[in-house]
């Protein structure tokens, strides 16, 4: 599933947005980048289309079960109500199908509505899809708020529960912490490690069955070939990603004496993770947990990354170094490409970048801004090979 727009009515300081991600700019419409200062809006877009996308979580979930509404406090000042609308496509129904959400203020005269009707149809078409082929997944929806951050990480295993509907979260979550994702790389690396040494014994015991005296190169070289082979996928993915976004940091463990740590080596100096800065943290907390849900959403997968998903990061600049934000979104456009992120940021770096992207600015004093009786209209300017005005027209 894709998002090809959504409009927002009435949110917080925004009277209205429009947010199109044009079909036909090739890849352009799988990033999305809502750019603007601080009380500009574009955190407040970003977590309403967090709460329309829980309806399809939920509906997913259980064909019963309902998601989130927006908060009373997200009512425009003034206004009787909000809404948003989330246009999408999906291989599973022709054409765009679309669902809208309404929050009324107490005395406005109408009730709160959720139209979900076309949405339902293409939940009930991954969950039945899920039942006959639990191989296929279904599509990852995440929502990473501004506020990310972790303190020394417990990696004791706490038993995670693996079936993808249970990595959809039907709420809007204000923080995340990371703390599964930590739990579920221990108790990943423990599994690659079991698998490794189950292949590793037969490996051994076949070579002695061949040799009544095997030398000592030909156990090594036997050695060698089962422990590539019996490579943990998700283990596989994760070091795939991490060597990408921090080709500096290598060898990459869980060390579990005295203590379980996760160890990195950078320019041949050992480092523990809470020895990296907090730009580099950041970044492999964010990008590790993507991989984690992935894998969750698609456990039978032997290319996680190639799993499908739409992704909403808020201030994705919030804490990365300057050298790595005008690198970010391509490196996740690259590393997870069939994926849709929709992300907000503030700074200009973000938006010097080679990769064609769909760019609205919120910034009241940007360029393309128009003012009117006192109001504010947001003119869309998608980088790359158009530039579109705000009434829709194509340029």
């Amino acid at each position: 599933m894709k998002i090809v727009g959504f409009r927002l009515e009435n949110i917080a300081g925004l009277s209205q947005l429009n947010v199109t991600m044009p079909a036909y700019l090739e890849d352009s419409g799988r990033v999305t980048l809502l750019s603007g200062g601080c009380g500009t809006g574009k955190s407040a877009a970003l977590r309403a289309l967090a709460y329309g996308l829980t309806w399809f979580s939920a509906r997913l979930k259980n064909d019963k079960l309902n998601g989130k509404m927006f908060p009373i406090s997200d009512l425009k000042e003034g206004a009787d109500h909000c809404s948003i609308e989330i246009r999408a496509e999906d291989s599973s129904v022709e054409g765009t199908l679309s669902w809208a959400l309404t929050r009324k203020k107490k005395g406005a005269g109408f009730a709160d509505r959720a139209e979900i009707s076309e949405m339902i149809a293409v939940t009930q078409h991954y969950a039945q899809q899920l039942q006959r082929d639990a191989e296929s997944g279904i599509p990852l929806v995440a929502y990473y708020p501004s506020d990310r951050s972790f303190s020394t990480p417990n990696f004791l295993p706490k038993g995670s529960l693996n079936h993808p509907l249970n990595v959809l979260d039907n709420n809007v979550p204000d923080s995340v912490d990371f703390v599964t994702f930590f739990h579920w790389l221990r108790e990943q690396e423990d599994l690659e490690n079991e698998l490794r040494g189950r292949a590793m014994s037969l490996s051994l015991a076949n070579a002695r069955r061949q040799h009544a005296h095997p030398e000592i190169s030909t156990l090594y070289k036997a050695l060698e070939v089962e422990r590539c082979q019996s490579a943990h996928p998700p283990m596989t993915a994760l070091r795939q990603v991490w060597k990408y976004v921090l080709p500096e940091l290598t060898d990459i463990r869980i060390e579990r004496h005295p203590a379980p740590r996760l160890l990195f080596d950078k320019r041949g100096v050992t480092l523990e993770l809470h020895q990296l800065s907090r730009s580099e943290r950041q970044l492999l907390a964010l990008s590790g947990d993507i991989v984690k849900r992935l894998c969750q959403t698609h456990p039978l997968s032997l290319t996680p990354l190639l799993a499908n998903g739409i992704i909403l990061i808020d201030d994705i600049d919030n804490s990365l170094d300057v050298k790595i934000q005008p690198t970010i979104l391509k490196a996740l456009a690259h590393l997870f490409p069939n994926c849709q992120f929709i992300v907000s940021g503030q700074a200009l770096a973000l938006k010097h970048t080679d990769l064609p992207l769909v760019h609205y600015c919120l910034d009241k004093k940007a360029q393309g801004e128009a003012q009117e009786g006192g109001t504010t209209r947001l003119l869309a300017a998608p980088l790359g090979k158009m530039s579109q005005s705000l009434s829709g027209e194509e340029s």
